[in-house]
């Protein structure tokens, strides 16, 4: 049996253990050592999953500020444009609703994550004020942003609960570098040699769940073999570009002056400065 990839990803090491914990569990088994190593693979394929789903929790997190960071900058941008325009009460109520802002500024979209949401809340809730109502209805669009990065606040404060509710279920301070290792190696040197063994002596026993996690590991060469073609092909377009860039050596000769009748002197086949040439 093949041993799996070391080049292997670590959201890849994860579905391959999840994808063999599956497999074993389909049937009974009476084989202590075999026990002893699959409980050890599901605990920590385990953790891993739940450390990569902390990473998906942080990734939609940081989308989830871009989001509201852009729309502080558009309420900016609206405000400001309200502002120049030639028409005195649109600008009395954008200078109204700047004066508010002002306080806030686009800086807070600068701020660590704690801050920004703290003042996000507190210019929403200076924006909200009933005096302030009138501008907010009288300039087009504004009114529908602060609607959008209220939902973009909300949206943001939950993702954020997630998140923090997903570090705190990981009270390890394993790595996922560090549980791909201890899979990796106990995947290639006991469990794989341990299957690949018992098929020869039970085959009975062991023969369809060993062919199944060979497999599962042939599938992850043919999408590792995969990626690291595409790779290399990427690469060697990226070299032949560089090689077949015309250097400036190789840049077609500047035409000459022209002579004083503003006509230019005929070029022959000859000196290479034909257009036919430098293409």
């Amino acid at each position: 049996m093949k041993r799996l990839n070391a080049q292997a990803r670590i959201t890849e090491v994860n579905d391959i253990c999840h994808r063999i914990v599956v497999l074993y569990k389909q049937k009974t088994w009476n084989d202590a050592f075999l026990k002893q190593m699959m409980d050890g693979i599901e605990q920590r394929t385990t953790m891993l999953t739940e450390i990569i789903n902390q990473d998906v929790a942080l990734s939609k997190l940081d989308e989830a500020d871009q989001k509201r960071d852009a729309s502080v900058k558009a309420l900016n941008k609206i405000l400001e444009g309200y502002r120049v325009m030639p028409l005195p009460t649109l600008q009395a109520h954008a200078e109204q609703l700047a004066a508010v802002f002002g306080k806030y500024g686009t800086r807070i979209a600068d701020e660590n994550y704690t801050t920004e949401s703290s003042l996000i809340e507190a210019l929403l809730s200076d924006l909200s004020a009933p005096a302030l109502q009138t501008a907010i209805g009288a300039l087009t669009g504004v009114s529908e942003i602060i609607a959008r990065l209220r939902s973009e606040q909300n949206e943001f404060t939950q993702l954020r609960v997630e998140y923090e509710k997903a570090v705190a279920q990981q009270k390890k301070a394993t790595t996922a570098t560090d549980l791909k290792r201890w899979l990796l190696e106990t995947l290639n040197t006991k469990l794989i040699p341990y299957l690949a063994a018992m098929q020869m002596a039970n085959a009975a026993e062991f023969a369809s769940f060993a062919n199944s996690v060979e497999q599962v590991i042939m599938d992850a060469y043919t999408t590792i073999a995969r990626r690291s073609s595409a790779t290399k092909g990427a690469k060697a377009s990226a070299k032949k570009g560089k090689a077949t860039a015309p250097s400036s050596a190789d840049a077609p000769a500047a035409p000459a002056a022209p002579t004083e009748n503003n006509t230019l002197p005929i070029v022959s086949d000859g000196d290479g400065g034909g257009a036919d040439q430098a293409e």
